[in-house]
């Protein structure tokens, strides 16, 4: 074996490895994405009203007996395997959900770090997708989205920008504007239509914290899928599922897919989009 051709195994070895690192991360911060939508949860529909938030405190228990759960039951991915997806106390069933969260994560983690590389830039936008999935699982779930979690991400987003880390400060500033501004005016011009709430304002603000993190360009992206997805799901709901139309639908979780779309692609869509308004449309 040549020089080269040992240097060039070394380093392919070394990329696994390090690939590896990054999914035990994944799997860990997964965890902890876990404990914040059902803590957050929680507390949203229990305390709403006092404005306390018990993301983080007491350990994890079991929602079925109230079990303390031991620290080697809660290890990432392999506790769910060792105990067959049943509480170790009174043999409940464990959600399939939580070991699926920890490995979206840590696929999060990995298509980050081979996107952009091993930067701040890819630090920021695997903790976004973070942020997201939370946000649309805690929407999915309660069909509330909280501030706890979206006014911080609006304002982590302006700041990591005025260093101009993912786009230029004037960027996320806009962004973060018009996302808020754009859902609070279809809310308003539907609300006049319909005398009834049409977008939420945690909509509002999950809006304006994906402009903060992705400016203009990222914004329209995430818009765009969005809307799409949405339109698509709410059809299929009304034909096929005979679903009552004035039943909720989450708007958040097509906000964050189309948010976390607009990371890799945002560009290249919001481009084809506004070159087809120009010139094909």
């Amino acid at each position: 074996m040549s020089q080269l051709e040992h240097l060039m195994r070394l380093m392919s070895q070394q990329d696994w490895a390090v690939y590896g690192i990054v999914v035990l991360f994944g799997l860990m911060i997964g965890s902890f994405v876990n404990v914040v939508v059902f803590r957050l949860s929680k507390s949203m529909l229990a305390e709403l009203e006092t404005g306390k938030w018990s993301i983080l405190g007491a350990r994890s228990k079991c929602p079925s007996c109230e079990y303390t759960i031991r620290w080697y039951e809660n290890v990432p991915l392999l506790s769910f395997l060792w105990l067959k997806g049943r509480c170790s106390n009174c043999l409940a069933t464990i959600s399939v959900r939580y070991p699926l969260i920890e490995l979206l994560v840590a696929a999060f983690g990995v298509l980050v770090f081979w996107y952009f590389g091993p930067t701040w830039e890819a630090m920021a936008y695997f903790a976004l997708c973070c942020i997201l999935l939370a946000l649309s699982l805690i929407d999915f779930d309660i069909l509330l989205l909280p501030d706890a979690l979206t006014l911080p991400a609006i304002w982590v987003g302006l700041f990591i920008n005025s260093f101009e880390l993912l786009v230029p400060a004037r960027e996320a500033i806009l962004g973060a504007v018009c996302g808020w501004v754009t859902l609070a005016t279809i809310n308003t011009v539907y609300k006049i239509i319909s005398s009834r709430e049409g977008v939420g304002q945690g909509d509002w603000k999950l809006a304006a914290a994906i402009g903060a993190w992705l400016g203009l360009n990222g914004l329209l992206t995430a818009f765009l899928i969005a809307f799409l997805f949405g339109a698509i799901v709410g059809v299929f709901l009304l034909v096929v599922c005979f679903r009552n139309r004035r039943a909720p639908i989450p708007f958040g979780p097509f906000l964050a897919v189309g948010g976390i779309i607009a990371i890799f692609y945002g560009l290249d869509i919001s481009n084809l989009y506004l070159e087809w308004l120009i010139y094909g449309g």
